[in-house]
């Protein structure tokens, strides 16, 4: 039986590369679930994978639709397994004052509606006590939910709030037969970090290795416990860092 996969945030940096390395496999029903401001800025992105992944949008708070079909809602728990790679915050929209970034309203309300959008796009699976279906959560989020960087706070507070949500769920799910699996992200290689000559932690193949993993196990030792894809740097304590003790760490391109 084709497995369906879902996901959310298919068309940003993280979850293009997943989409399309996981259409290379030819295995599975794919679904993209991406926000009509985000379709709006990427037509020609979404126009080319129309043809072979079946695009989404949320209409409301309550209902989602087919992106070629505004009238056909999404049914309940259709899906076999949801992907969140949708990063909290664009590390481009950095504060432009602490002030700012500080402000505990902005903060709050950023908070709020994040976790309300997960939550309503868990609601997917369709929670039933009785179903027997082998049905996965796989959350994404930045290792900037334990370490500090140049990113803002909402950054930093929205990935460990991920962490910390998503961890009570895999317990609470697991009675709905829901197994939810987290992976702690830290920089993952591409040109331009190879252009940059700087550290990494991974490449987009071992994401979607580790991820293909899941789907495909059952995976009951790795539930709710983050896997780290974050490299042997944060092994390491700040002096052997500073003092280059175990030598230059950062990627040199060959």
């Amino acid at each position: 039986m084709t497995k369906k996969i879902m996901i959310v945030g298919g068309l940003g940096f993280l979850g293009s590369v997943i989409t399309h390395k996981l259409l290379l496999e030819g295995r599975y029903e794919l679904y993209v679930l991406e926000s009509l401001t985000k379709l709006e800025s990427s037509k020609e992105a979404s126009s080319s994978l129309s043809e072979k992944v079946k695009i989404l949008y949320q209409k409301d708070e309550k209902f989602f639709n087919f992106l070629d079909d505004k009238q056909s809602e999404v049914q309940v728990g259709f899906v076999d397994t949801l992907i969140f790679a949708v990063r909290n915050k664009n590390s481009n929209e950095v504060s432009s004052s602490l002030r700012s970034s500080l402000n505990p309203g902005n903060l709050l309300d950023q908070i709020d509606n994040t976790i309300l959008d997960q939550l309503r796009i868990l609601s997917l699976l369709g929670f039933d006590q009785q179903a027997q279906s082998d049905r996965k959560v796989i959350q994404l989020f930045s290792s900037n939910a334990n370490f500090i960087s140049h990113q803002p706070i909402e950054y930093h507070a929205l990935n460990a709030l991920t962490e910390n949500v998503f961890t009570y769920l895999a317990v609470n799910l697991q009675k709905y037969s829901v197994r939810v699996f987290l992976i702690e992200i830290g920089v993952i290689l591409n040109e331009t970090i190879y252009t940059k000559n700087e550290f990494v932690d991974s490449s987009p193949d071992e994401l979607v290795d580790l991820i293909k993993f899941l789907i495909n196990s059952e995976g009951y030792g790795l539930v709710g416990k983050p896997l780290k894809l974050t490299g042997i740097r944060n092994l390491l304590d700040a002096t052997s860092v500073a003092e280059g003790v175990f030598g230059d760490l950062r990627v040199r391109k060959t």
